[in-house]
């Protein structure tokens, strides 16, 4: 997660998940090392209304008050010291992809971006928040020229608002500050991978569906 986004010394993560809850609070030191100082977890299945909706429904499956509630039991439970908290959404409910732009500037990138993510994301860009990254650069010969051609690879990332807001929400009933969200596989590659630029599939097997991403040089 972008635990250290800002310049945090301390930071809180967040998963809501369809069985679970679950918090992990890291600090970080003057020499940039990383410490865990405290986690927990906590069952959410007794706080579904029934089994089938939580089997069935694609957001949170506990209400944004019960939500909350559990969150301040493992706060107070692990001893958490931070109200800055990084948040993690569910894979099967944001949108990503990896788009090619002609060679350009970061603001031409800005400018563009919103035109050419409605050929990716599958709903009106008005209802999602979109994200995005220059992750790298690709060179083209173009055949017969002797010429080439340089493209920009951007990643984008669109999460519904609906589910913006419903985190946002949660933490505020949890009196935390919401400072990121997350969509759970970049967490994963980076607490999982570090440094490593080798092209690696991770398999997150959870109790609702299991989500395979092949990475490559540190990119889903």
């Amino acid at each position: 997660m972008l635990f250290f986004s800002g310049g945090l010394k301390r930071s809180l993560g967040v998963d809501i998940g369809t069985t679970s809850v679950k918090v992990v609070e890291l600090s970080k030191n003057k020499e940039g090392k990383i410490k865990l100082e405290t986690y927990g977890s906590l069952e959410s299945i007794a706080y579904s209304k029934s089994l089938e909706e939580t089997l069935q429904s694609s957001t949170v499956k506990i209400s944004d008050q019960q939500a909350a509630e559990m969150i301040k039991k493992l706060i107070k439970e692990a001893k958490v010291k931070t109200r800055k908290a990084v948040m993690s959404a569910p894979v099967f409910s944001t949108f990503t992809s990896i788009i090619e732009l002609p060679e350009m500037s970061q603001q031409e990138i800005e400018s563009a971006i919103r035109f050419e993510a409605k050929q990716y994301v599958p709903v009106p860009l008005s209802e999602v928040v979109l994200g995005w990254n220059v992750i790298g650069k690709k060179n083209y010969e173009l055949i017969g020229s002797g010429s080439h051609s340089n493209k920009v690879l951007v990643l984008i990332v669109a999460i519904p608002k609906e589910l913006s807001n419903e985190f946002a929400k949660i933490a505020d009933l949890a009196n935390l500050d919401l400072v990121a969200l997350e969509t759970e596989s970049f967490a994963l590659i980076r607490s999982l991978l570090g440094n490593d630029k080798s092209t690696v599939a991770i398999v997150d097997i959870g109790s609702r569906a299991t989500n395979i991403s092949i990475v490559s040089e540190g990119f889903i």
